[in-house]
């Protein structure tokens, strides 16, 4: 298609990806609203385009993401003319007046750099629309001439921006762009349209959204507390206090959410039934981050003698090995498996210098077993893997650490193995089924070995039933060596 009067063609072609975004993509992140998208098509349509080009970028991001979660598998990259267009309209939207089309548009452009690890492009795009969001106000709910559910629309789209704000805050480890002084309040748990509600085993309902919003308003607090300058502590007395504070509040709100779910392996998924899973993985991996990040600032202090510092470590390793922990929950065919898969990533490091340090405890084997999970998942899951510079570095340290472990342990006579994780081919699939639910080791709070710890308290923590580590650089592969391409000059759909 040449031009923009062709779009009758597009919206017959395309249609079924629109309904596709709004019903699973769009829909436990509303960043678009789908009533003012069909608008601005009828509008278009009618010959009365709307004015701006926040509709059009609404319109190739639904496209981009639609059909990359299509070409997932066969991986034609259709989407990315999408993608470039989309990149292509932002000169013009920011000399725009800030509108909920074009900033929900750069809101999910956001998410997609995130979802394949190019933080740094996300964070500049993030910036575009923290600007909109904060110069046209919808941080609060003065809004008269707006009507209520428009008004919550916009609030939503600043809500959503805090979140991707601060998890970002903690991937590079920039000071955040929404100052908590512009966090008036909570989204309501109780919304009445249901939004981010998700209902689970017991009777226990869960507001996603609110306890996204909630967990990064202490992401906030750790950062500034902790590593930021202006909150910095510089006594050892004063930085364990804030570190108690901090993980207490941690832990109160992690009580507040309900335990990890697993699939039955005989039944299929599908994608609104996993949301769950995403949702309650996502929420708990970023508690391990923060676990992390709390107790690893004790590491700063140069007057710590080793004896004290023991329990953040330990704190630190379990936090880690609950991450990993998380892929269990996650043995099938689907894009988040892979994203999850190199946001636990940075855990390794941690295990690999405990296996060093503790080479003759039998907890160093099960450690190694996480390592080679991880492996195992790159290997099963990621057909791309051997272009993947952190499967590379992983599989090094398992190496080295394999090593170690054998010579610490001379009745050893081989590193542990796991089982064969599938292929592209096997395994669970969303609308399908399979049976390596159980295949995979899981740890209790029992497998643990303290090393001569045993007189740690962990708190409450429930580690491994369910960072701030982030390595921004171990990022997802580009599909290909192409430079950047121009979007067309009349930015065209098809």
């Amino acid at each position: 298609m040449s031009s923009w009067n062709a779009w009758p063609v597009w919206i017959s072609y395309h249609g079924n990806e629109s309904k596709y975004f709004f019903l699973t993509l769009n829909h436990d992140i509303k960043l678009l609203e789908e009533t003012e998208v069909r608008a601005a098509v009828q509008s278009y349509m009618y010959g009365q385009p709307p004015p701006g080009s926040g509709w059009k970028m609404a319109l190739n991001v639904i496209l981009m993401h639609s059909l990359r979660k299509r070409d997932w598998m066969n991986q034609t990259g259709e989407y990315e003319k999408y993608l470039y267009n989309t990149l292509g309209l932002i000169p013009s939207a920011i000399l725009q007046t800030p509108n909920p089309l074009t900033i929900g548009a750069l809101l999910s452009l956001t998410t997609y750099f995130i979802f394949t690890a190019e933080n740094h492009v996300a964070l500049s795009i993030l910036a575009i629309a923290v600007q909109s969001i904060l110069l046209a106000g919808y941080h609060h709910s003065n809004h008269p001439t707006l009507s209520p559910a428009e008004t919550l629309h916009r609030r939503r789209l600043f809500w959503q921006a805090y979140v991707l704000d601060h998890d970002l805050m903690l991937r590079i480890g920039k000071p955040p762009l929404i100052a908590d002084d512009f966090l008036l309040d909570l989204p309501e748990e109780y919304p009445r349209d249901g939004y981010g509600i998700f209902f689970y085993p017991g009777d226990i309902t869960l507001n996603y959204f609110r306890q996204q919003v909630r967990l990064s308003q202490i992401q906030g607090q750790i950062c500034s507390r902790l590593y930021f300058k202006s909150g910095r502590v510089t006594s050892t007395s004063a930085l364990d206090g804030e570190i108690a504070s901090l993980d207490a509040e941690l832990q109160e709100w992690r009580d507040s959410i309900p335990e990890m779910i697993r699939p039955e392996p005989s039944c299929g998924l599908i994608d609104a039934d996993y949301s769950r899973m995403m949702c309650l993985s996502v929420l708990h991996f970023v508690y391990f981050q923060l676990v992390v990040a709390v107790h690893s600032a004790a590491f700063r202090m140069l007057d710590q003698d080793v004896e004290s510092l023991r329990p953040s470590v330990g704190i630190c390793v379990n936090a880690a090995r609950g991450a990993i922990s998380l892929l269990n929950y996650h043995q099938l065919q689907h894009p988040f498996t892979i994203h999850l898969l190199y946001q636990v990533a940075w855990c390794v490091d941690i295990l690999f210098v405990n296996i060093l340090e503790n080479k003759t405890s039998t907890q160093s084997l099960q450690d190694l077993e996480l390592i080679k999970m991880v492996l195992s998942f790159f290997e099963g899951y990621d057909r791309n893997h051997q272009r993947v510079a952190s499967y590379h570095i992983i599989k090094a340290l398992y190496e080295v650490a394999s090593s170690v472990v054998r010579e610490g342990q001379p009745g050893l006579a081989q590193a542990p193995t796991l089982p064969e994780l599938p292929g592209s081919g096997a395994g669970m699939s969303i609308g399908g089924s399979g049976d390596l639910a159980d295949s995979m080791p899981t740890l209790s709070m029992s497998d643990i070995d303290l090393g001569g710890w045993e007189e740690i308290s962990l708190g409450s923590h429930d580690w491994l039933s369910a960072g701030f580590l982030q390595m921004a650089d171990w990022g997802l592969p580009t599909n290909s060596g192409m430079e950047l391409e121009q979007p067309d000059e009349e930015f065209d759909f098809a």
